[in-house]
């Protein structure tokens, strides 16, 4: 999918940011703490990033979402292009493992387990939903989750 500068900027917005002087030099970090470098997406160098889709296309169209929901920027994040696909983050939502972290200022590889927080987790489910939701269902959100 190609994306527009205004969504790349709003994706590049869920990075971790880390600090002024490295916001100024474009580095912040993916979910898995890696380092990656706003004029980096597409690449594949070092601190190349790519749009990932939290929810994975394969998991998706089994379970019938829309490429409308799925492309939502609920469901996008930057993810280092290492941990991202089938060699990285993979298709066992919500966990996933990384290839790439960082220690202090150089990024490593290796493998990490991450999950899914529980909050994107019901945004997604949210998102996927048919349903419409109001602040009194989902204040009882016991049993939404399988």
């Amino acid at each position: 999918m190609n994306y527009t500068e205004e969504q790349l900027d709003e994706i590049w917005e869920k990075a971790q940011y880390s600090s002024e002087s490295n916001e100024e030099n474009g580095y912040r970090k993916d979910m898995c703490g890696a380092w990656i470098n706003r004029n980096m997406y597409g690449a594949k160098g070092d601190f190349g990033w790519e749009v990932d889709h939290i929810y994975t296309k394969n998991t998706a169209k089994k379970a019938g979402v829309s490429e409308e929901k799925y492309n939502d920027i609920i469901n996008l994040q930057p993810l280092h292009h290492k941990n991202n696909g089938p060699e990285g983050k993979g298709d066992n939502y919500p966990r996933f493992n990384s290839k790439i972290i960082s220690k202090e200022n150089i990024n490593i590889e290796t493998v990490k387990e991450f999950v899914i927080s529980f909050e994107k987790q019901l945004e997604i489910k949210i998102l996927f939903s048919d349903k419409k939701f109001t602040k009194k269902t989902l204040s009882n959100t016991e049993g939404f989750f399988c």
